[in-house]
C-alpha cells in the first residue's frame, strides 16, 4: 500500500497494529527514562511524585527518553499521538 493511502497513525492501538505489520514487533505505548524511543511522536511525561504537572513532549525515534533534569527522577512517557519525522518521509526527501 503506498504511503499516501495508509490511514494516519493516531493513538497506540493503530501504532501497535502498524508496527507489528511492518516489523513483526509490537511497539510499546509507554516507556521509562533511559529507554530508546521506538516510535516518533508526542508523549505525555508523567512524573510519579507530581513535583510537576504532566506535560506533553515530542520524542524522535532512536532518541533516549530523558530523566527529569530538576529532580533526577525517571518519569514515564505515554504515547499520545504517533508521528513520523519529516526527514524520514519519502515525500519530503
Amino acid at each position: 500500500m503506498p504511503p499516501w493511502a495508509r490511514p494516519p497513525l493516531v493513538g497506540a492501538a493503530k501504532l501497535e497494529q502498524t508496527a507489528a505489520t511492518k516489523t513483526g514487533i509490537a511497539v510499546a505505548d509507554e516507556y521509562r527514562a533511559r529507554e530508546v524511543c521506538k516510535q516518533s511522536g508526542v508523549y505525555r511525561a508523567v512524573h510519579g511524585d507530581q513535583h510537576t504537572p504532566d506535560h506533553d513532549v515530542t520524542v524522535l525515534y532512536g532518541h533516549i527518553f530523558p530523566r527529569c533534569s530538576h529532580h533526577g527522577c525517571e518519569p514515564k512517557f505515554v504515547l499520545v499521538a504517533a508521528g513520523q519525522n519529516v526527514n524520514s518521509n519519502n515525500w519530503f526527501r
